[in-house]
């Protein structure tokens, strides 16, 4: 995931709610950081997802050899 710090940043927002006696807050903010956990290891299965498919159909590697008559 490329996009962790988000997390971190929720994570601190939320300890400092928590510190604050700002239990709404806290709690908002831990769905927060669940919702984006699950955002982001979505996006990473569909990222890996698209990546296995364009794998796998046939035709679509780079070609190693050249197939060009050499004169």
């Amino acid at each position: 995931m490329t996009n962790e710090w988000i997390i971190d940043v929720l994570t601190d927002l939320m300890a400092f709610a928590r510190r604050n006696n700002l239990t709404v807050t806290a709690e908002t903010l831990d769905d927060a950081r669940l919702v984006a956990l699950t955002e982001l290891a979505s996006a990473a299965d569909r990222k890996a997802e698209m990546m296995q498919s364009y794998e796998s159909q046939p035709g679509t590697a780079p070609q190693l050899t050249s197939e060009r008559d050499h004169a």
